[in-house]
């Protein structure tokens, strides 16, 4: 189960790096930044929400299988 969080954050802060590189160039860094923050505000408040309902909880699971099931609530909010 952490190894399936570990990658998806790898993998978001690898995006993350190549868009403030691109943002960089253009020299809207700063910009980039602002959204990035209110878009993780927002994905943390929605994954709490998803995982407040026990029926999405149990559709998570059933389409992430046992490694959903097999996470903690945190790692099961890092996940989404």
């Amino acid at each position: 189960a952490d190894s399936a969080v570990r990658m998806a954050q790898k993998e978001a802060e690898r995006f993350r790096r190549e868009i403030l590189a691109a943002a960089d160039s253009k020299g809207c860094v700063a910009e980039w930044c602002k959204r990035f923050n209110k878009i993780q505000v927002l994905t943390a408040d929605w994954a709490k929400q998803q995982l407040n309902d026990p029926e999405m909880v149990e559709d998570l699971v059933t389409l992430r299988g046992p490694l959903f099931q097999a996470m903690n609530p945190q790692q099961r909010e890092d996940f989404l």
